[in-house]
C-alpha cells in the first residue's frame, strides 16, 4: 500500500469517524430537547368534581384523588344529619367501629388521610382487644341496616345501612352535595 493510499484511507476513516460523532451529538442534543420540554411543560389540571371510572367512582378534591364505590346521585337519597366537616378530623385521632372491612377501607381511604391517626375502636364496651370509646372522641360508628342514614350525636357519627350510607356521609364531609 503507498502512502498515498494510506492517507486517503485514513482520510476516508477519519471522515466516517467524524460524521458518526455528529449523528451521536445531534441526536443526543435533540433528545435532551424532548425531555426538557416534556418536564417543563405544565401537568394537566384535574377539575375538582366526581368522574365516573366504570367500576367506581373518583372524588377529584384539592389535588388529591379518591376512590369511592357509590356516586353522588346514588346517595343522594340518604338522609346525612352532621355538620362534621373534614377540618374537624385533621390532624386528629379517628375512630371508626365497624366489623366490615370495606367500610373501614372506605373511610380510612378518604377521612383517613387526614386524621393524625386512624384506629378502629369500639362503642362503648366490646370484646374484640380495642379501644371502648363514647362520644367525646372523634368515632365513625357503623350499623348494618336495610334503612341508610347517617346521624351525630356530639362527636359521633352515626351510619347505618350499606356502603351507600358511608359514601353519602364521605361526599358530605368533603362538601360534594
Amino acid at each position: 500500500m503507498s502512502a498515498e493510499e494510506r492517507s486517503h484511507r485514513e482520510h476516508k476513516r477519519v471522515r466516517v469517524l467524524s460524521f458518526f460523532m455528529l449523528i451521536i451529538l445531534l441526536g443526543s442534543t435533540a433528545g435532551f430537547a424532548f425531555i426538557s420540554y416534556e418536564q417543563d411543560r405544565p401537568p394537566e389540571a384535574v377539575t375538582e368534581g366526581v368522574e365516573d371510572t366504570g367500576n367506581g367512582w373518583l372524588l377529584h378534591w384539592q389535588g388529591e384523588t379518591f376512590s369511592l364505590r357509590a356516586s353522588p346521585s346514588a346517595v343522594a337519597d340518604v338522609p346525612v344529619e352532621t355538620s362534621v366537616t373534614l377540618q374537624d378530623y385533621a390532624g386528629a385521632a379517628l375512630y371508626v367501629d365497624a366489623e366490615s372491612e370495606a367500610i373501614v377501607t372506605e373511610l380510612d381511604s378518604t377521612l383517613g388521610r387526614y386524621a393524625g391517626r386512624f384506629q378502629p375502636a369500639c362503642y362503648g364496651s366490646c370484646e374484640r382487644d380495642l379501644p371502648e370509646l363514647n362520644c367525646t372522641s372523634n368515632l365513625i360508628v357503623w350499623n348494618p341496616s336495610d334503612e341508610n342514614s347517617v346521624r351525630q350525636e356530639e362527636q359521633c357519627v352515626f351510619i347505618d345501612g350499606d356502603i351507600r350510607a358511608v359514601d353519602a356521609f364521605i361526599y358530605r364531609t368533603f362538601g360534594v352535595q
